[in-house]
């Protein structure tokens, strides 16, 4: 078995999954209803010790700071942007997310890892076994 080249690159990725039932109502839908929204948060950073960050204390950091979307009504959730509020669907509540983590998450982690950065918060729609749709907020 032969090794990388010295000159390959490599981008490691650590994935966290935040599942969570809450309910909405949007302009073509008045009446409040629930949906289980899925999520995915991808990070990436350079592996210190053979790990970007440790994963028990971000995940529990990400439950902290996403507490108040299990159960919640979207369109009243003071924790999400005002754009979520007024239309939560799967883009602007990946938004959201995306915004409360670089706010309250990352900079703790940040002393551990320089390097460590959110990639992207992908949201998906799920109603009973059926999926609705399922938007990716890229950061750049």
């Amino acid at each position: 078995m032969s090794s990388p080249s010295s000159s390959a690159l490599f981008r490691t990725k650590l994935l966290l999954y935040f599942d969570f039932e809450a309910s909405h109502s949007l302009d073509t839908r008045e009446e409040p209803h629930p949906h289980l929204w899925k999520t995915v948060l991808t990070f990436s950073g350079d592996p210190i010790k053979g790990r970007i960050v440790d994963f028990p204390s971000l995940e529990a950091s990400m439950l902290k700071t996403l507490a108040s979307l299990p159960g919640c009504y979207l369109n009243t959730n003071e924790a999400l942007l005002p754009a979520t509020r007024a239309f939560p669907t799967c883009e602007t509540i990946g938004e959201s997310i995306a915004t409360l983590i670089h706010e309250k998450t990352l900079a703790e982690f940040r002393v551990e890892n320089p390097s460590l950065r959110l990639l992207s918060v992908q949201v998906t729609l799920c109603e009973g076994e059926r999926v609705f749709g399922s938007a990716i907020t890229e950061l750049v």
